[in-house]
């Protein structure tokens, strides 16, 4: 049996695999959190005796490595996007209960930005000139701390405190590499939406004042998971609409 031209075996494969991982980076979110060494002997001398069974990273985690599969197929871009997957989901955790993006997890992206521009940049991946592959995502990630590094000081010097972290600015920077120019302006327009509705929520519900500060890594998470999943096109399609208060049509 076949989805999407692969057995379906590949998917349970790789769900598996999305579980071990989900349930390993419950120990790395939990050793970056306390700030600890996250490879290491303790590893297998306390966490593997004593561990707990993080069903929701793992169910996440698992779901996510099907959907890329399913999207992007057999290929270089799928294990890019499946090797940036659990460092997204990091970051969203981490930042969300701790309003910090670890350097190493950032650092981490722009290690594997750095493994793929090169080889979709050389040409080895497509057989063709990846020059232009490679202006685009290095204009990505100069074009994403650029804006954001701008946005970072203007909310400081408007609010007297930090809006924006530099983490935020390195994050974007390091999406910016991975996916491109075009790519990350859609990822950046998406995580401001989407951080826009989710604020005006929590101040209906009365979870968040005003004044309260909120992560903006987990926002630039999700909006990085779907431009993984749903194509450049509907989404500049999807946000102009958005923006033209649906006054927008195409030709």
């Amino acid at each position: 049996m076949y989805v999407n031209d692969l057995p379906i075996y590949y998917y349970f494969i790789i769900g598996i695999i999305g579980l071990a991982i989900g349930q390993y980076m419950d120990w790395v979110i939990k050793r970056l959190r306390a700030k600890e060494r996250v490879i290491c002997k303790d590893f297998f001398k306390s966490y593997l005796k004593s561990f707990h069974i993080n069903i929701p990273l793992m169910l996440i985690t698992a779901l996510l490595y099907i959907l890329v599969l399913y999207f992007h197929g057999m290929s270089f871009q799928c294990l890019e996007y499946l090797l940036i997957t659990p460092i997204l989901i990091g970051i969203f955790e981490i930042d969300r209960k701790d309003h910090i993006i670890p350097n190493r997890l950032v650092l981490c992206l722009f290690e594997i930005g750095i493994l793929f521009a090169i080889l979709f940049g050389s040409g080895l991946v497509t057989g063709t000139n990846g020059i232009s592959v490679l202006i685009q995502k290095l204009s990505g990630m100069g074009a994403a701390f650029a804006i954001f590094y701008l946005i970072a000081l203007l909310s400081k010097a408007i609010s007297k405190k930090e809006g924006f972290g530099l983490g935020d600015v390195k994050m974007m920077a390091a999406i910016g590499l991975i996916f491109g120019f075009s790519d990350v302006l859609i990822i950046s327009l998406l995580s401001f939406l989407i951080a826009a509705v989710a604020i005006i929520v929590l101040l209906i519900l009365k979870k968040k004042k005003f004044k309260d500060y909120i992560a903006f890594g987990p926002f630039i998470a999700i909006a990085t998971f779907i431009s993984m999943f749903v194509p450049h096109g509907i989404m500049v399609f999807i946000l102009l609409k958005i923006f033209t208060l649906g006054l927008y049509k195409s030709n």
